[in-house]
């Protein structure tokens, strides 16, 4: 592991010369892979947010840094319990240090944004599009009518009194205030709808393939711009996800009343069990107004409703996503195509996790761990020289399928026993089938005749 800063460097330069990669364009995205036992000798397996759908195991996260073709341009790996947004400032100093202080563009996603994120680019001059959780496409009707300050009051909250996950986080207290949060819904969500049906209404949106529509709005302040995006494929998607998730809810909320009728529960039971429940189905916790009251004789009540205007302000943001940025001189259309390349980065996991199998892991020590990281990143590089050789070939952009074919070529060694008792061993290649060798000639590679074999 000593040489894995210098590899790094080695491999950026030569492949980007290689294949003429720019570097503007970065994109960091955090994945996980977990662990087949304990890992006691390894601080960095610790148990957190899971991806791999094996909570019962411990994991490392993996943060990688890719260009926009999906080049390896450097990895860390931190602890399995690092949240992805506490990472975000140490690999933008880590690339800085070792690659200099570039004029590069980050693309993230939405798990990477905090205020005080927000803060570190703005600080260092340095240039973002990024994702933002569903809770910012509120906020943000709400401010555009309200004005500057009250926009800097609402940038540190992580949701609205109406967002689902508050009403998540708030399930089990029932305290005044909350339960007036609660009441004051209606007209949080009024207030929301008429904003942003007046977004949609305005004509200035950009078409930049069927079915998908853009348009830029300025922050009140100028130093940002805001891309509403709307698709209509993703609209059909999360309209079949609400109405999932609203059935779901209203039958476990059904449930659990029932059960109140039948049998004495405490209320901060039955609220842990709201809890759990819209917790489950989060998309559409927000239709859902709750309260977990105790009559004279300590029985536990659930009482809920559905939020009126919550079904107007879903069919109207079905579809609808944010983007954010702090390049104000771009169109809407290109800050959209280039927040789309973060696509890559996620194509690399799944390459990483399926054909390359880094996951599971089944060795204890850390630096062996970290070495079995290292190796599938070096494979994935070769993978993507790979690809990027077809692509110049003409032959895709799928290395895989030629991977399969090329793999066919066999190597094989000859015995020839001597009248002396001495055995003549010569390593060989097959020829190449018609096929194979028009491959090869396309990339450029010439398989030598034999192989000689080294003495350890």
């Amino acid at each position: 592991m000593p040489h894995k800063e210098a590899l790094e460097r080695f491999l950026k330069d030569r492949l980007g010369s290689l294949f003429e990669i720019q570097y503007d364009l970065v994109l960091y995205d955090v994945t996980s892979t977990y662990f087949e036992g304990e890992g006691r000798a390894n601080p960095l397996a610790q148990r957190g947010y899971w991806r791999d759908h094996r909570p019962d195991c411990k994991q490392v996260c993996i943060g990688l840094v890719v260009s926009k073709c999906g080049m390896p341009i450097g990895y860390e790996v931190f602890a399995g319990n690092r949240s992805d947004v506490t990472t975000l400032q140490e690999i933008l100093q880590t690339m800085q240090r070792r690659y200099g202080k570039a004029d590069r563009i980050w693309l993230l996603d939405r798990g990477m944004i905090s205020k005080a994120n927000i803060e570190f680019f703005k600080r260092g001059g340095r240039r973002y599009i990024v994702g933002t959780p569903r809770g910012m496409l509120r906020r943000y009707c709400r401010t555009r009518s309200v004005g500057p300050r009250s926009s800097e009051n609402a940038e540190g909250k992580e949701a609205e009194a109406g967002d689902s996950k508050a009403r998540i986080a708030d399930a089990g207290r029932h305290s005044p205030s909350v339960l007036a949060a609660g009441r004051s819904q209606d007209g949080l969500l009024q207030q929301c709808l008429k904003n942003f049906e007046r977004e949609l209404l305005e004509e200035d949106w950009e078409l930049v393939r069927e079915g998908l529509e853009v348009k830029v709005c300025r922050s009140a302040d100028g130093e940002e711009t805001f891309i509403l995006c709307r698709s209509r494929q993703r609209r059909g998607k999360e309209r079949a996800m609400h109405r999932r998730f609203e059935k779901r809810i209203e039958e476990g909320l059904d449930k659990i009343a029932r059960s109140c009728r039948k049998r004495r529960y405490k209320a901060v039971r039955i609220a842990k069990r709201v809890g759990r429940l819209l917790e489950r189905n989060s998309r559409a916790a927000g239709l859902f107004e709750t309260d977990v009251v105790e009559d004279a004789q300590g029985r536990a009540k659930l009482v809920w409703k559905k939020v009126e205007a919550w079904p107007d302000w879903a069919a109207l943001s079905e579809g609808c996503y944010l983007l954010r940025s702090n390049l104000t001189d771009w169109k809407a259309q290109d800050l959209w195509r280039a927040y789309i390349h973060l696509t890559e980065a996620e194509a690399a996991f799944r390459i990483h996790k399926t054909y390359l199998q880094i996951r599971p892991i089944w060795h204890q020590r850390q630096d062996r761990v970290l070495a079995h990281i290292l190796v599938c990143v070096l494979a994935y590089v070769l993978c993507k020289t790979l690809g990027q050789l077809c692509r110049t070939a003409g032959l895709g952009q799928e290395p895989r399928r030629v991977f399969e074919e090329l793999s066919k070529i066999k190597v094989l060694d000859v015995m020839l026993p001597t009248r002396k008792g001495i055995t003549i061993r010569k390593r060989c290649i097959t020829r190449p089938s018609e096929h194979q060798a028009i491959l090869l000639g396309r990339l450029g590679l010439e398989l030598p005749g034999s192989i000689k074999t080294a003495q350890m």
